[in-house]
């Protein structure tokens, strides 16, 4: 039963949303109250869970009184976690991915991002992760560390991940050898300025991901004080609105968290309603799912194009849904690999193709399989 891992939302803000107007999101979500047991989840597309209440909450209350606008897409908030613990967290997060719904884990730190890792696993194997943030969560050796939170999972003897991509990372953070390790293993690396000079480039990167991992201190400090964290450049908090609108519309995706908030210096809750803004765009993505990821190619026109250079020819794959685009592996992948063999990209990158180019990046996922 869900009510053994989950409290209800507190009855005090619940009083206190109460008299939003009729086109408040609060009126259209399903609440765990303490009237009401947890919500059926069985036509929830997105969850939220609050992991520690004294972060959860603020931004529920931000979250509450913006605009519902996403039509009958059903969104259920089931409260925060009785034990922040990962043991406690992952069968949890298990179940609720397993009946179809896309966990969003709000008020977290950087510490439960393997139970979201580890749930997703237990699913369905070979993760593909990305993750925003200004740094490299992870070092070069096989080291015990209690500041890089992906270190037990870059190094998991069994379950390490497919991929991961690294979204608007800082060079003046990035220590060289981590730099090396991260490239040896293929992942991909797309630093801030990159970003900000392409935005929709980006969104090819975050299709590619099962799960998302966002940490705040990826924001510039101007735009969000109330982080553990902060730091001078970053993301303005349009972007990385932009960024959760992308994540939603992501076929592929099926469960994020957002980590680093700390209510403490949030004097203002300014940084609360950020972070409910981008939940916001989130949903707004969510809503506006093609259902194209490509299982098959089923619905999709399908485009070659010989590389003289390389000696081989490529499949592209445009969705008669979307119009997005997908680069065939052109090499055989193994069973396991096979929701990856299909490489999100874009219309640009087809044109380059045709001229006989192709970008680093699309390179680089071809020597993910072995």
């Amino acid at each position: 039963m869900l009510e053994n891992w989950l409290a209800p939302v507190p009855s005090d803000l619940l009083k206190r949303s109460s008299g939003l107007p009729s086109t408040a999101l609060f009126h259209q979500l399903r609440i765990h109250t303490t009237d009401f047991k947890v919500p059926n989840i069985e036509s929830a597309k997105v969850v939220l869970i609050g992991v520690n209440a004294r972060a959860a909450n603020p931004i529920r209350e931000a979250l509450y009184p913006l605009v519902h606008s996403f039509g009958s897409t059903m969104v259920a908030d089931l409260g925060n976690v009785r034990n922040q613990q990962t043991a406690f967290l992952i069968p949890l997060l298990k179940e609720l991915i397993g009946a179809g719904s896309i966990p969003v884990l709000i008020g977290a730190n950087a510490s439960h991002i393997p139970a979201l890792y580890h749930a997703f696993q237990e699913v369905r194997t070979e993760t593909s992760m990305m993750v925003v943030d200004e740094r490299i969560a992870f070092q070069a050796e096989q080291i015990e560390s209690a500041t890089d939170y992906l270190q037990e999972l870059v190094f998991h003897p069994t379950n390490a991940p497919f991929h991961i991509g690294f979204i608007g990372t800082q060079i003046h953070y990035l220590n060289p050898e981590v730099l090396a390790a991260a490239r040896l293993r293929h992942y991909e690396i797309v630093r801030l300025g990159q970003v900000r000079a392409n935005l929709a480039g980006i969104e090819p990167v975050i299709r590619d991901a099962d799960l998302l991992t966002l940490n705040l201190s990826a924001l510039r400090a101007s735009d969000c004080m109330g982080i553990e964290n902060p730091t001078p450049n970053g993301f303005s908090g349009e972007e990385m609105c932009q960024i959760c609108r992308y994540a939603g519309m992501s076929d592929k995706l099926r469960t994020m968290g957002i980590i680093g908030y700390h209510p403490e210096a949030d004097t203002h809750r300014l940084s609360a309603q950020l972070q409910a803004q981008m939940m916001w765009y989130f949903l707004e993505g969510v809503h506006h799912r093609k259902n194209d990821f490509p299982v098959t190619t089923e619905g999709m026109v399908e485009y070659i194009v010989p590389l003289k250079q390389l000696d081989y020819q490529l499949t592209f794959w445009k969705s008669k849904r979307s119009g997005r685009w997908w680069l065939q592996v052109p090499v055989k992948t193994k069973k396991q690999h096979q929701r990856h063999r299909l490489i999100p990209c874009s219309y640009e990158d087809y044109q380059l193709a045709g001229q006989d180019q192709l970008p680093d990046r699309l390179l680089e996922a071809f020597r993910r399989f072995p």
